[in-house]
């Protein structure tokens, strides 16, 4: 009857730990001028699961996540122009203030600018490549007739 009770009372605190759900928070900033960064994209991925939480930062750079179930989660912070920043994160017993999360401006330039705006060629999708027609040029009086000349 004792060993009834213990494994009762186990399962009890197991499914209470596992039902509590927590908060992460915290604020994203341009590291070298301290100031906000509205819109940046914040996502938690749960290391232990193939889970991801998604959010964006308000207009003060603070963000928020609620019903957060406890567990180890990777913190990843992406803005178009910063280097992106990415942080483990412990969630246990209460909730977790990340606090600032600093992230560096990225200078590139005009030739970077440049070479990124070059169209793909094609890319591979699963067994089969498919490629862009609009990336390759062709001669202006090329035609669309039969693949090989006729032979005389």
């Amino acid at each position: 009857m004792q060993r009834l009770r213990l494994s009762i009372l186990a399962f009890l605190t197991v499914v209470q730990v596992c039902a509590q759900d927590l908060t992460v928070y915290g604020k994203v900033l341009h590291a070298q001028e301290q100031a906000a960064l509205p819109g940046a994209h914040v996502v938690l991925h749960r290391i232990t699961y193939d889970s991801k939480l998604e959010v964006t930062a308000g207009t003060d750079g603070t963000f928020r996540y609620t019903n957060v179930p406890p567990g180890m989660y990777m913190l990843q912070v992406n803005v178009q122009g910063f280097r992106p920043l990415r942080k483990k994160v412990l969630v246990q017993k209460e909730a977790v203030n990340v606090g600032m999360l600093e992230l560096e401006e990225v200078r590139t330039t005009k030739q970077e600018v440049l070479e990124s705006d070059k169209v793909p060629l094609g890319e591979q999708l699963g067994d089969t490549p498919s490629f862009n027609a609009g990336a390759f040029r062709t001669a202006p009086d090329a035609s669309t007739g039969p693949p090989f000349p006729e032979r005389l």
